[in-house]
């Protein structure tokens, strides 16, 4: 190892063994360091092997895999150790002092029955009283979450924000100072505002601990501003290493170009995006320019002065009154707590609104207005097969076709959404994030729907499958003449589908524009502030 090294891979191998018994390999061979003091941003999709090699550290990969090569650590200019040969129990006391791990759902990763405070205080290493222990972690939380580290502490879990939430986990993993922290995606469900705050804070704060970050992320243009250097990852391999400037500025390879470039940005404004695929054949590919997308003169629904409460205090929305019209999508931005979910899941019934009324067109039922949520892997039943989730639908909205019929029109929604009619017998396990949010969305048109209420249905899928989910969406809408309610906190994303925005902030409508005035000539400030998150 290099004097400047902390952590070295010497053609690290992990393979995993599949139901027929036999060894899949899913890195294949990785030569990557880790200098001293640096953030290192690991970039690619999922499945692309950049979260394994990082959890193969800490030994938290499953019983079925089989992990060969080497990988070097030196803390504290120690001699070099490699972390495949010690023992779990030397692993974990190295993890709790030199090594901490910053997941990407702080929900999950922290325990729901006990307070925030208890759980850093277990977190603390050294041996002084319960006082000095507590002093400490109010210490790390104000440094994370100023002015609220006393309310964080007394704090369970679900009562902060999402934000707040990786606040504490940042807090945590910083808690002992590690030499080495990772970071994996640690801001992917964040609105735009959160993730800048998450990661300036992050990169700052290791900085001045002098530590070493590896930022893991799908998406190389949200961490490129904090990263030295970047390595890219495709089908286990690394591809691409280099200077961040390097790699963003002038990339060698195909994948990494596609990374950059299938993203929703000025360049494609207006074109069905490029996917990984488009660029893996073809350097500069081709897409297709949108149709003419006609909007009907009639409001398919209006909403007048809804407004929403929750526990007496507490205003979701003030009353706010809007129309959506057939064939256009009508985006809905703001950041998280503007009311944007409690507006969706009003329009789709799942929630009373408090005051005011929906107006529907006489010819569409509130059967007609249907959701696709934003986690696809919680969307779906794991225990039903994706055929009989949709034929479920069909049962309800369309009781005259037969067990025959059904099926038949089952395996072509499948198909029209891009998935094989084939794999209906498959339950949801079988599928990726992306493919899920397909089967998602060919259940929601299995009611027939004339409104599709997406809420953030892109947030939590690759750069890549967001690419194509939204495309799926644009040519329905073009095609079925279908209306669109977009919720995204993604202005890139916003802008590339929607045709009319409106801004919500603290529950306030505060702007209603066609999309191209509000991106060009936004009014209030709050909206101003959003679209500053533009990246062209």
């Amino acid at each position: 190892m290099q004097p400047n090294t902390l952590l070295e891979l010497q053609n690290l191998q992990i393979s995993f063994k599949n139901a027929d018994k036999q060894w899949v390999k899913s890195l294949k061979g990785v030569d990557l360091q880790v200098h001293k003091s640096e953030v290192l941003g690991i970039i690619g999709e999922s499945g692309s092997g950049k979260s394994i090699t990082f959890l193969t550290l800490l030994r938290l990969l499953p019983a079925n895999s089989l992990v060969e090569g080497k990988i070097l650590f030196s803390p504290n200019q120690q001699e070099p150790m490699d972390l495949l040969t010690i023992d779990i129990a030397s692993i974990r006391k190295l993890a709790l002092k030199h090594i901490a791990y910053i997941f990407q759902d702080p929900l999950a990763a922290l325990n729901p029955s006990l307070k925030i405070g208890k759980q850093l205080m277990e977190a603390v290493l050294d041996e002084s009283d319960k006082t000095n222990r507590k002093k400490k972690c109010l210490e790390i939380l104000e440094e994370v979450m100023p002015n609220m580290a006393e309310r964080a502490f007394e704090s369970y879990p679900h009562q902060l924000s999402g934000g707040q939430r990786q606040r504490v986990m940042i807090a945590m993993a910083l808690l002992n100072k590690p030499d080495l922290l990772i970071a994996d995606e640690p801001t992917t469900a964040l609105d735009p505002e959160v993730q800048v705050n998450i990661l300036n804070l992050l990169t700052n704060l290791v900085r001045k601990n002098n530590s070493s970050l590896v930022l893991i992320s799908h998406d190389i243009r949200s961490v490129a501003d904090y990263c030295d250097r970047i390595a890219v990852f495709y089908q286990g391999n690394l591809v691409e290493i280099g200077k961040t400037s390097d790699i963003v500025n002038n990339p060698k390879e195909a994948y990494t170009k596609a990374l950059l470039n299938c993203r929703p940005n000025s360049k494609n404004l207006g074109y069905f995006l490029p996917t990984i695929k488009d660029f893996m054949e073809n350097e500069f590919p081709k897409t297709e320019h949108f149709s003419e997308i006609t909007v009907g003169e009639e409001n398919l629904l209006e909403g007048t002065n809804i407004s929403r409460v929750y526990n007496k205090t507490f205003k979701a929305l003030e009353p706010l009154s809007f129309h959506i019209k057939k064939g256009e999508c009508v985006g809905i931005i703001g950041q998280s707590g503007s009311g944007k979910s409690t507006l969706a899941k009003i329009l789709v019934k799942l929630e009373k609104s408090d005051t005011g009324h929906l107006l529907l067109n006489s010819d569409i039922k509130q059967s007609h207005v249907q959701m696709v949520f934003q986690d696809p892997f919680s969307s779906l039943n794991p225990a039903i097969r994706i055929g009989e989730a949709i034929e479920e639908v069909l049962k309800i909205h369309q009781p005259h076709l037969s067990s025959k019929d059904r099926n038949q029109k089952a395996k072509e929604l499948l198909e029209e959404t891009g998935i094989d009619g084939n794999l209906m017998d498959k339950k949801p396990a079988s599928f990726s994030g992306g493919q899920r949010q397909r089967i998602c969305i060919a259940r929601a048109l299995a009611a027939q729907p004339e409104i599709l209420v997406c809420d953030e249905a892109v947030s939590a899928l690759d750069i890549s499958v967001q690419a194509q989910v939204i495309n799926l969406l644009k040519k329905l809408q073009i095609e079925k003449g279908l209306s669109l309610v977009f919720i995204t906190h993604d202005m890139n994303v916003a802008r590339h589908i929607c045709n009319r925005i409106l801004v919500l902030k603290d529950g306030q409508l505060v702007e209603e524009a066609n999309t191209n005035e509000l991106f060009e000539h936004p009014k209030h400030p709050y909206s101003q502030k959003l679209i500053s998150y533009y990246q062209e």
